[in-house]
């Protein structure tokens, strides 16, 4: 078996995967990063396998094959993916200066629907390093996503703040996927019984660790906070990639189409394993 280069989400988010992942007979080779970063690694090539931004499938679509039934997704709230605002209410920023973090590109696009399709606003927005602190001295709100999401709301309780998963499902009244596992053609070509066997794995790993979150909560509480919090967290997220998960993001790739920020319609296409 060929070397497989694997992306993985440099957050707490996908923990209770990748520590439930068993890698018994198989050559892999683990590429820990953030997510426009794993979306660049493999639209460049340099990774094989990978849970992409949904965003960065809908750009890249006819270059990779999705795994069936594993995402990251939510229906509702997400707690890691946060507008922290001035304001009390999103209607207030209307032309005012919003930093967008550079680690995104689902979420990015997720808050310019929400503000843009359904609160009927249009506000200038420049794209920074993860700092909430520096983020603020020059906006009005700033969009944090993943563990900088979560520490920034811990050490700011004070700060106004909007969970776009709750957002989406106000407005839409539907769930949000914002990571799905994205496999190169070029390796489904070259390697198609080792990828099958890699997304069996995937999969595996998803149904004994969303089961069994003890792992997953040991590794979340090197970054802080609590084991109560930790499983909350983990139980509010859907791993899934059925039907209803599906639906969400298509609506989601429809309306940022229309916005202009994807140049075509997109398929979701996964493989038979």
């Amino acid at each position: 078996m060929k070397t497989i280069r694997i992306g993985k989400i440099a957050y707490t988010n996908v923990l209770p995967i990748f520590t439930a992942f068993d890698e018994t007979g198989l050559s892999i080779e683990w590429c820990p990063l953030v997510p426009a970063q794993l979306n660049r690694s493999m639209q460049q090539g340099t990774i094989d396998i990978a849970p992409v931004s949904a965003f960065a499938y809908g750009q890249h679509y006819d270059k990779y094959d999705l795994i069936p039934d594993i995402s990251i997704s939510s229906h509702g709230a997400v707690g890691s993916i946060f507008l922290f605002s001035s304001f009390d209410r999103l209607e207030d920023l209307d032309r005012q200066p919003i930093a967008l973090t550079n680690t995104s590109a689902t979420s990015i696009h997720l808050l310019k629907v929400i503000l843009e399709k359904y609160v009927g606003v249009q506000p200038d927005y420049h794209v920074m390093t993860p700092d909430l602190h520096e983020m603020l001295k020059v906006s009005k709100a700033a969009l944090l996503i993943g563990d900088d999401a979560i520490l920034s709301a811990w050490h700011h309780p004070e700060i106004k703040r909007f969970d776009l998963g709750e957002e989406w499902l106000k407005y839409t009244r539907l769930g949000m996927t914002y990571a799905v596992w994205a496999v190169r053609k070029e390796l489904l070509n070259e390697q198609p019984d080792d990828v099958s066997e890699v997304a069996k794995r995937f999969l595996q790993a998803k149904y004994f660790g969303v089961q069994n979150l003890e792992k997953a909560v040991q590794y979340a509480l090197k970054l802080g906070g609590t084991t109560d919090f930790w499983k909350s967290y983990f139980h509010g997220l859907c791993y899934d990639f059925g039907k209803s998960e599906q639906d969400g993001l298509a609506t989601y790739f429809q309306l940022v189409y229309e916005l202009g920020y994807l140049s075509e319609s997109v398929p979701i296409q996964t493989l038979e394993i």
